[in-house]
């Protein structure tokens, strides 16, 4: 099965490739949404704030959309994501069982090199109109355990911007090689999330 890859808070998420729509990544969109995350894309496509939807904050940075449409049931829905979200494709993986968990939204899980992926029944978490804390899918917490790469280096990097009055490109590179992150991905990343200046020393 091939699947795609994105992040929802601190959260590495899955779907099914077959369910992508073809041009399916839209950013700066027009869409209205309501406390539960759900609400529509230019007025017309449903869609759902997939971090509203697992009750991940969602910080100033990140206010912008990024949105990747899905195929359900004969219609478009759009599904609303990190704004800084690395979006890649798995190739032909074995979907395993997901640990500590008889969910019924949870339907397995997906290794991407040291990353889980979390693969959901997407009928029934956007069917459902309950906020979803992924901790309470599981028999014990997961998320005091589960950090994404990129939150390691936004902590990194705005301990490192404090200390030093500021990001050069050397140090958002250093960070990026140390959590195992593209440098393009960092660099959008600090630009995001901080409101230090990158220097080009």
């Amino acid at each position: 099965m091939d699947i795609i890859t994105f992040s929802v808070g601190d959260m590495r998420m899955g779907i099914p490739f077959s369910q992508v729509a073809p041009s399916s990544v839209l950013t700066q969109s027009t869409l209205q949404t309501n406390h539960t995350g759900a609400g529509t894309l230019n007025a017309t496509m449903p869609i759902i704030d997939l971090r509203h939807k697992f009750c991940f904050s969602i910080p100033p940075g990140e206010r912008d959309t990024r949105i990747i449409v899905v195929n359900l049931d004969n219609a478009s829905v759009g599904l609303v994501i990190n704004r800084t979200s690395g979006v890649s494709i798995l190739h032909e993986v074995d979907v395993e069982a997901a640990p500590g968990t008889d969910h019924p939204y949870v339907t397995g899980m997906v290794m991407d090199r040291h990353e889980r992926v979390f693969l959901f029944d997407l009928d029934m978490v956007l069917s459902s109109d309950t906020m979803l804390n992924l901790n309470d899918l599981f028999s014990k917490p997961i998320l005091d355990d589960f950090v994404s790469p990129n939150t390691l280096f936004l902590e990194a990097a705005i301990q490192v911007a404090h200390e030093t009055e500021g990001l050069s490109i050397q140090h958002i590179r250093q960070l990026a090689e140390t959590h195992d992150i593209p440098l393009s991905t960092a660099s959008r990343l600090v630009s995001f999330h901080t409101q230090n200046p990158v220097s080009d020393t």
